[in-house]
């Protein structure tokens, strides 16, 4: 008899597939859940050979039943014949071996997954909860909720073996009070790419809580809750009383046209310096005292010329976290700047800080170790940060 010829015994000659929600993925081990198991095994028979369907065989180390090729795929130009072999998902872990006729021609590993090592080997990552607040989406975790138009949560979900085996573990998201109510639970939906990875970033709509409190959002695969995301509904007095200015600047924009961001403004000898200076604009970073927090706050700047305290410039709609924003309602020509005390930002009521036009005066101690007070002088942030600044160079310098 002719001496027959496996391209390779292993590798290339046999390779092992599976079938999972309509997709074929080239991927061991083989999930418990998947559709079918699929091996090709490729072969180069002697030209005057016959062959057919039946006269293949896999036969496996389990004693599970024989199984018969289902398709033969000629290759043209002398190429290896394809055998191809449908099968049901073993129970466990086993090798085949294929033959041809009584012609053993190579042996394949069939590695297979339980679904608990699949729900062990299953994590959340870069968890992130956003909310829709007017035309802007911002990652918090604490809001109004008549502000939210609609709430996300975001994940990279990790897996050891392909996502597509997680579609029949009801992967999803939950709401629930703080005392365990469910508000919600929604499935999480993937495509079919992200179906093929490993790892893949998700989106969810989740259904939104009305009433103040604390609740949480938990991600689960089967019985097992992934991850815990707290979060918190305030009220809208909260909101209000949550804003503070964490730093103050300049805009300096320039007769030539340029401009640039400065902490303060150029003096000498107490005095502004103005030339080739055309106008100024006072901008305040404001964030959220409270740690997550993010809603829509209104802002009022106010400016003291003299005497006289007027508002030139309101936004109803600013978006604050508890990240730096930066508020810039108003400019101020050069000629003007010059009687101004100071730029105030309010929201609602309530004054949160001023900006000095001029910067700190200089303090002189006394013998006892204090310090003499300095007349009409507005303590503000920008005044808080020259301190800081002043305080870390005497450090350093020490």
């Amino acid at each position: 008899m002719t001496k027959l010829n496996l391209q390779r015994s292993t590798g290339a000659g046999l390779h092992v597939r599976h079938e999972k929600a309509g997709l074929i993925l080239d991927s061991l081990p083989i999930p418990w859940n998947a559709d079918a198991v699929i091996v090709e095994a490729n072969v180069r028979l002697p030209s005057s050979a016959s062959y057919a369907k039946d006269q293949f065989t896999l036969q496996f180390s389990d004693n599970a039943p024989t199984a018969w090729a289902e398709v033969l795929m000629p290759s043209p130009k002398n190429g290896p014949l394809r055998v191809f072999f449908r099968l049901l998902v073993p129970a466990k872990t086993c090798t085949a071996q294929f033959y041809w006729r009584e012609h053993r021609l190579g042996q394949i590993d069939l590695p297979i997954v339980s679904a608990a090592d699949y729900v062990n080997g299953f994590s959340i990552d870069l968890t992130s909860l956003q909310a829709t607040i007017g035309e802007r989406t911002a990652a918090c975790r604490s809001f109004v909720s008549a502000q939210v138009k609609a709430l996300f949560a975001s994940a990279v979900l990790r897996a050891q073996h392909p996502l597509a085996s997680a579609i029949d573990l009801d992967l999803a998201v939950e709401v629930r009070r703080a005392d365990g109510e469910r508000i919600g639970r929604v499935e999480v939906a993937l495509t079919a790419e992200q179906r093929r990875l490993r790892q893949a970033l998700t989106t969810v709509l989740l259904p939104k809580p009305r009433n103040v409190g604390n609740y949480e959002v938990s991600w689960h695969l089967r019985d097992k809750i992934l991850l815990r995301v707290p979060f918190e509904i305030v009220s809208k007095k909260t909101l209000a009383n949550s804003p503070r200015i964490s730093a103050t600047r300049f805009i300096v924009r320039h007769t030539d046209g340029t401009q640039q961001n400065v902490r303060a403004l150029p003096t000498r000898d107490g005095l502004l310096i103005l030339d080739g200076i055309s106008e100024v604009a006072p901008v305040f970073f404001v964030c959220s005292h409270k740690t997550g927090l993010a809603g829509i706050v209104p802002f009022a700047l106010r400016i003291l010329v003299g005497d006289l305290l007027s508002t030139i410039g309101i936004d109803e709609k600013v978006l604050i976290t508890d990240g730096p924003t930066p508020i810039v309602l108003g400019t101020v020509s050069a000629d003007a700047l010059s009687r101004t005390k100071h730029f105030s930002l309010a929201s609602g009521t309530k004054t949160l800080g001023n900006l000095a036009v001029l910067p700190a005066p200089a303090t002189d101690f006394t013998g006892e170790g204090g310090f003499e007070p300095t007349d009409d002088f507005v303590w503000t942030a920008a005044a808080e940060e020259q301190l800081n600044e002043r305080l870390g160079k005497l450090l350093g310098d020490a």
